[in-house]
């Protein structure tokens, strides 16, 4: 139904809000490449992409996520505002020969921190990506 005219109230906001992510790295260049290349594509502003530093193990790089994530609660809390908590946290890793990735897969669960873990190795991931979307 059209507006009236003389109905000079404003409209009620109906957007809903973007989810705001964190997502940690190992890699410190093709993981963070990629992700800020897919968030500029996708013109999402809310990813936040951390690269924590190199030799790091899967349970480092949740530990790191999950310090993280309670800052901006901590944040969120002192100044009641809670679109600075994120709603998802992820961490990227490769498999490698990790030893502690069962320790890093608990934490991240009791912690809910999404995992994305690239077997053999992420730039594989990439390079057959890009190598079959090249023969469609």
């Amino acid at each position: 139904m059209p507006r009236r005219r003389d109905d000079l109230r404003r409209r009620k906001w109906t957007a809903l809000p973007r989810p705001r992510v964190l997502v940690c790295c190992e890699g410190e260049v093709t993981e963070p490449s990629y992700l800020s290349g897919l968030k500029g594509e996708l013109r999402i502003r809310l990813v936040h992409i951390e690269v924590v530093p190199s030799g790091s193990n899967p349970k480092t790089l949740v530990d790191y996520a999950v310090e993280k994530k309670q800052e901006a609660e901590r944040k969120a809390r002192r100044e009641k505002d809670d679109n600075l908590k994120y709603d998802e946290v992820w961490c990227v890793f490769d498999v490698n020969a990790h030893e502690h990735i069962p320790d890093a897969k608990q934490k991240a669960g009791a912690n809910k921190i999404n995992l994305a873990i690239s077997n053999p190795c992420f730039e594989l991931w990439l390079f057959c990506t890009f190598k079959i979307n090249d023969h469609t």
